[in-house]
């Protein structure tokens, strides 16, 4: 049997750790979109704020360990373009190569998450303000928390609490 499992981090990585543990002979692929497999996420705001001073102490695991402990086959920074439900095939594009290729499937696994939701507030779309979701947005918004930093955060727990909180006891130290 083979199993396409879209999506990684927390549901796509354990759905695909589990999946193995259940089904020893199985195929299992996993697929993601960015370049890191499983992340603590709720750990971002920590991280940005400077508790966490360390990028990899949020890797919960990467792309090699799933391989060598799970035997998965596991294809970071891969898209997939589309699904077809009738062949059982998905058409996935490799993001570092623009190749696109099909892979065939017995049963598959959707868990790619959610977009935040962006309300229709005032000053959203200003350059200070970001969404935090993944990696790649702490990365790409650096460690914004100096003394009397002032953003607003959007996601979808409590990381934009986190994030508020480590910045009050950092502008009044």
């Amino acid at each position: 049997m083979k199993v396409i499992i879209v999506g990684g981090v927390a549901a796509g990585a354990s759905a695909a750790t589990r999946l193995r543990r259940q089904m020893e002979e199985a195929t299992i692929l996993l697929v993601e979109r960015g370049p890191e497999v499983s992340f603590a996420n709720c750990g971002l705001p920590y991280y940005l704020g400077g508790v966490i001073t360390e990028r990899e102490n949020l890797l919960v695991t990467t792309p090699e360990r799933l391989r060598e402990r799970f035997q998965l086959d596991v294809r970071t920074r891969t898209q997939v373009e589309s699904i077809d439900r009738v062949q059982k095939t998905v058409s996935m594009r490799n993001l570092a190569t623009q190749e696109v290729y099909s892979e065939s499937y017995d049963r598959l696994i959707l868990a790619t998450g959610a977009a935040p939701i962006r309300p229709p507030i005032p000053g959203l779309e200003l350059n200070s303000v970001f969404a935090l979701r993944s990696m790649q947005d702490s990365d790409s918004t650096g460690k914004l928390c100096p003394a009397r930093a002032r953003r607003w955060w959007w996601e979808r727990d409590s990381s934009a609490w986190k994030w508020s909180r480590i910045c009050v006891a950092k502008t009044s130290r």
